[in-house]
């Protein structure tokens, strides 16, 4: 399999996954994501030391170091970055693959002092100015308490009542805003 046949294939593992998780079948999804990850992998892999193909080279790794945060796979992720980085990307694409960067050691560190990272799905529902929180209802109605570090007015501006999933982390039995988007 060459780099676009690999790429070609991760992008139809990633779709299916996509489809799936909406769909709420979280450990078929994951299983897509990591077959994605490892196609996106082997397709950038593949120009590993071709440094003057760029962007595509940095492109690929960026999606691959992507894919594998989507997997929690942190250390492969670090890996893609770093090889995305070794080349010569384009300015914001290099600003890009920084991002994730600092995404990952953050995730990293913060699961090495015990905590736990979380994606929940749902809908927000409820706002408490005075305790700086939003409650969560998923799909199967549980409900989640997330306090938000900062821009509580924004977040409920923008994604009240709406499907979202929002990536948060647990310590304690505290549950802390990281991310936040619409589904």
């Amino acid at each position: 399999m060459n780099t676009k046949q690999a790429h070609s294939e991760a992008m139809k593992y990633l779709q299916e996954a996509i489809i799936t998780q909406e769909m709420g079948n979280d450990v078929s999804a994951s299983s897509l994501f990591e077959k994605a990850f490892v196609l996106e992998k082997e397709a950038a892999l593949y120009l590993v030391n071709d440094f003057e193909n760029e962007p595509t080279r940095s492109v690929l790794f960026r999606s691959a170091a992507n894919l594998a945060m989507d997997c929690h796979n942190y250390k492969e992720a670090q890996e893609m970055v770093n090889h995305g980085l070794a080349g010569y990307p384009p300015p914001e694409i290099a600003e890009e693959l920084r991002d994730i960067y600092e995404k990952v050691n953050f995730y990293r560190h913060f699961e090495l002092k015990g905590g736990t990272l979380l994606w929940i799905k749902g809908t927000l529902k409820v706002a408490d100015a005075e305790k700086n929180s939003i409650k969560i209802i998923t799909n199967d109605n549980k409900s989640y308490i997330v306090t938000v570090p900062q821009g509580l007015n924004d977040i409920v501006r923008s994604y009240w009542g709406e499907a979202i999933k929002v990536y948060i982390s647990k310590n304690k039995r505290k549950h802390s805003l990281i991310e936040i988007a619409k589904m």
